[in-house]
C-alpha cells in the first residue's frame, strides 16, 4: 500500500528555502565540495510519557465491590443494546476496573494526570487498550450529585462502545414501601427530568426532555416494579424510558433512554 503526501502551497515555498539553505552550505547546487557534511537539525525531543493519578475511593467503599451496571452497549446507534459491560472496584489497588464480554480479562482504568474524568485502560499484561473512558462518580458540588452511582462512556474513537450507569442498587429488601420521592435527574448533553413516585400506591408521575430543544414529554404508564420502572414517552416510535433505584432507601436513580431523549442519566431522589 503507497501512501501519498500533499504539500500546500506555503509548506512548498518553506521547502525550496530549506533545500537552497541545504545546497548553498555544500557549495552551490551541484557543486558540493568534497567531504563537506550538511548539518541536519537535531531530532525533535520524544514526547513525556503519560502521567497517572490515584483514583479518588467512589461511594465511600472500603472493600472489593462489584457494581451493578445499568445502560447502553453500542448507544449512538438508532437501537442500542442493554449494556453487558462489567465494573467492579479494586479496594487494595485503588483502581476500577471493567470487561466488556463476560469472560474476558478484567483491565484497570488509570486517571489521567490534569483530567478530572478521563481514563486511560490497560489489560492484564501491560498493554493499553484499544478504548479510553470518561468517567463520572460525582461529588457533592454537582447539580445532579449522586453518592451511589456514577457513569461511565467508553470510547473507540471515533465510536462510542458503552455508556452507563453504575454503582450499588438498591436491596428489594430496602425499597420505601410508603411516603413519596421526588426525583431529579439529568446530564449533559442528554437532558434531565422529575419523577415524583408514590411508594405506597406505585404510581409515578414525570416528565423528561432533551438536552437540545424546547420539547418537555410526559411520562405515561409507569408503574413501580421491584427496584425501578419503565415508563413511555413522545411521539416516535422506538422511545423508551427506563429507571433505576441505587443506595439505601432508594437514594438515587439512574435512567436510560433512547429515541427523542437518548443517553444516560441520573439525580437525586429526596421525600
Amino acid at each position: 500500500m503507497s501512501v501519498n503526501f500533499r504539500l500546500s502551497t506555503a509548506s512548498k515555498a518553506t521547502l525550496a528555502i530549506l533545500l537552497g539553505a541545504a545546497l548553498a552550505s555544500c557549495g552551490g547546487e551541484g557543486n558540493s565540495t568534497p567531504g563537506t557534511s550538511v548539518n541536519n537539525p537535531a531530532p525533535a525531543p520524544a514526547p513525556a510519557p503519560t502521567q497517572y493519578v490515584e483514583t479518588e475511593v467512589p461511594f465511600g467503599l472500603t472493600s472489593n465491590t462489584t457494581f451493578a451496571v445499568f445502560g447502553w452497549d453500542d448507544w449512538w446507534l438508532e437501537g442500542p443494546i442493554a449494556s453487558t459491560i462489567e465494573m467492579r472496584w479494586n479496594s487494595a489497588e485503588k483502581q476500577y476496573e471493567l470487561r466488556t464480554n463476560s469472560g474476558a480479562s478484567w483491565n484497570r482504568l488509570q486517571r489521567i494526570a490534569g483530567e478530572d474524568f478521563i481514563y486511560d485502560v490497560f489489560e492484564p499484561d501491560g498493554a493499553m487498550a484499544e478504548y479510553n473512558a470518561r468517567l463520572y462518580a460525582w461529588t457533592a458540588s454537582h447539580q445532579f450529585a449522586t453518592k451511589y452511582v456514577g457513569t461511565v462512556a467508553l470510547f473507540d474513537y471515533p465510536s462510542a462502545i458503552s455508556y452507563v450507569a453504575f454503582g450499588i442498587p438498591t436491596a428489594t429488601a430496602d425499597m420505601p414501601t410508603s411516603g413519596t420521592r421526588t426525583c431529579i435527574f439529568g446530564e449533559d448533553e442528554v437532558g434531565g427530568g422529575e419523577v415524583t413516585i408514590n411508594f405506597a400506591t406505585g404510581n409515578i408521575m414525570g416528565t423528561v426532555e432533551p438536552f437540545y430543544g424546547t420539547d418537555v414529554y410526559d411520562l405515561e404508564g409507569a408503574v413501580l416494579k421491584t427496584t425501578g420502572f419503565t415508563a413511555d414517552f413522545g411521539t416516535d416510535t422506538g422511545n423508551t424510558f427506563e429507571a433505576k433505584f441505587f443506595g439505601p432507601d432508594a437514594a438515587n436513580i439512574a435512567v436510560r433512554a433512547q429515541g427523542q431523549v437518548a443517553g444516560i442519566m441520573t439525580g437525586v431522589c429526596e421525600a
